[in-house]
Parts: structure tokens; sequence; C-alpha cells
């Protein structure tokens, strides 16, 4: 159940993001799913929110930051 619970969100980052991992090779593609998947977990959020003490937009705002960094570096691994 889990596999198949990390393999819809696995398409689900890809839909999102498609336009942006379009040209990445298949490997680097995966990499830059699996860095997304693990950047915008629940548990990020718990991070940012919680245990830093972030208010709304800042956490969105640091997610952001993550997601274009995460972008950026699948493209520069090309």
């Amino acid at each position: 159940m889990i596999a198949q619970i990390y393999a819809k969100t696995h398409a689900n980052l890809l839909g999102c993001f498609d336009r942006e991992l379009a040209g990445l090779a298949a490997d680097q593609r995966d990499r830059t799913l699996h860095a997304l998947a693990v950047a915008l977990a629940p548990e990020s959020w718990v991070v940012l929110r919680r245990r830093l003490d972030l208010p709304v937009e800042q956490a969105r705002e640091e997610l952001r930051f993550v997601v274009a960094s995460v972008i950026a570096g699948g493209a520069a691994r090309r």
C-alpha cells in the first residue's frame, strides 16, 4: 500500500512539474522528482511551521525557494 502511495505521489509531482522536467533525461527527472517529494512532504510543512515557527506566508515562500532550487539543480545536472 505504501508503494502505491509513493507511486501516486510520483505521478502527481510529474504532472505538476511536467513543463519544468520535460527537458531532463529520465534519470535526472527521477532524481529531481525524488528531491521534490522530500521537499514537499507533509513533514516539511511541519518543520517550517512548528519547529521553525514560521508564519504561513514565510513557510510558503521557503517551499517556493526549495522547489525552485531543486528544479534548477535538476536542470544543472544535464
